[in-house]
């Protein structure tokens, strides 16, 4: 059973994504110059900018969606919310 090619394109991202995090997580691991606390204060910090973006990102889909609803809601077309995202970085 084949997947849908959309899933198939998030899927493909998704583990860029996890391929690059894995690079940086090595290449702190195995940096001989970083010290034992540093990684940990390193790894941490990696974490935390993947806990924020995670947030982010659910956020921007949730406030999307509200005004997706709210548009149709009002009778206006929702894919004019578009360009009205906020920047939520």
């Amino acid at each position: 059973m084949s997947k849908d090619p959309k899933q198939q394109l998030l899927q493909f991202h998704s583990d860029r994504v996890q391929e690059c995090t894995v690079r940086v997580l090595q290449s702190i691991v195995t940096d001989p110059k970083i010290t034992p606390d540093e990684q940990l204060g390193l790894l941490t910090q990696v974490a935390d900018i993947h806990v924020k973006m995670a947030e982010m990102i659910h956020s921007a889909v949730v406030d999307g969606c509200q005004k997706a609803i709210s548009a149709v809601s009002e009778g206006k077309d929702p894919n004019e919310i578009i360009d009205t995202y906020p920047d939520y970085h």
